[in-house]
């Protein structure tokens, strides 16, 4: 590793690989993973420095609540969270975030379910930070409420604007959202300032989101299903949610977490998982959704298991706003020519 550059997506893609589950003697772990780094030359002059440095950005990354910390020098290239606090209060000032859309489509019919929309820096000097890290920090900091207004506010303003007959926009929650008793009434101001119907702005949330506290989050979802909007399980099978406590809540999608569908084409524990999930989610009326789809084969086996909906870079990359009429007429009549062949 020659910089900082190239050390952010290694250290993540490490992490990714680490926090996972394991299967020791047929039952399933999830392992925690907290990543302390410094750099050596740059900012340690010796082993011995470069371990304590790394010491304490594993003690900052434990406070914070976050996985992966660097250790702050001072420099203007810092990567840590507290420069990133002030950052993320200039980006929400001064318009430095955007949306992208990634296409969910259906496996059974010729049509996109909904666009997903993913938080983007604009700014080409944050890139390489994680909007995970993003969105925890601006959790940590009373961000997060102006950082939902905004991300609410710009789907509803692009489904207006592009007009799309059968466009659907999906949005994620944080789990300070999910505590938030005047976020219903902010978006169905939201919806009326732009004539938008409800039922095309989709809410996800994440499985692990509605365990932390399943009472009060079933009551905030509950008033947003009252209003309308369709309300989908992002990330299932990463918690300890079932599926019967699912249906209790007004939710119609689940999407099975893609630590699952990567692998089942050489896990056949995983395509039983996913196979099952399937199974039990349409007894009960749930549309199931397969994250993460990367190749032909894995798409050709989710239609073998009557999976739904897919969505992965196989399908589409995340869109930027302006090529979403392209991707509908392109995406139609592809499939189109595809089923009359």
């Amino acid at each position: 590793v020659q910089d900082q550059d190239q050390l952010v997506p290694l250290v993540e893609k490490i992490y990714l690989k680490l926090a996972k589950r394991y299967k020791v003697y047929k039952r399933q772990y999830n392992i925690s993973i907290v990543l302390g780094i410094s750099f050596y030359p740059g900012q340690a002059k010796d082993a011995q420095q470069l371990y304590e440095f790394a010491s304490q950005a594993l003690d900052k990354a434990k406070g914070l609540s976050w996985p992966i910390e660097f250790y702050d020098d001072g420099s203007k290239n810092d990567l840590s969270g507290y420069t990133l606090i002030q950052s993320l209060r200039q980006a929400l000032d001064n318009d430095e975030f955007k949306l992208v859309f990634q296409p969910v489509i259906d496996l059974k019919q010729p049509r996109t379910v909904y666009m997903e929309a993913l938080l983007r820096w604009k700014n080409p000097d944050m890139h390489n930070y994680s909007i995970e890290r993003t969105i925890h920090l601006a959790e940590k900091n009373q961000l997060i409420q102006p950082l939902t207004n905004w991300i609410v506010s710009t789907a509803c303003e692009l489904i207006s604007r592009l007009n799309i007959s059968d466009m659907v926009v999906g949005i994620n929650l944080s789990m300070v959202d999910l505590h938030d008793h005047y976020l219903p009434g902010r978006i169905s101001k939201c919806l009326n300032r732009y004539k938008i119907k409800p039922g095309r702005l989709m809410i996800e949330i994440t499985e692990s989101q509605i365990m932390q506290d399943p009472d009060e989050v079933a009551e905030i979802l509950s008033h947003l299903g009252m209003m309308g909007l369709p309300l989908s399980i992002d990330d299932f099978g990463t918690g300890q949610a079932s599926l019967t406590y699912l249906k209790k809540l007004p939710v119609e999608k689940l999407k099975i977490d893609q630590s699952f569908i990567r692998d089942m084409l050489h896990n056949a524990d995983d395509k039983l998982i996913v196979k099952a999930t399937i199974e039990l989610a349409h007894t009960l009326d749930l549309e199931v959704t397969a994250e993460g789809v990367e190749s032909a084969e894995v798409e050709r086996l989710l239609r073998e298991l009557n999976c739904d909906h897919a969505q992965g870079y196989y399908i589409s990359r995340p869109l930027e706003a302006d090529q979403i009429p392209a991707w509908y007429q392109q995406y139609s009549s592809t499939v189109r020519k595809i089923s009359l062949n």
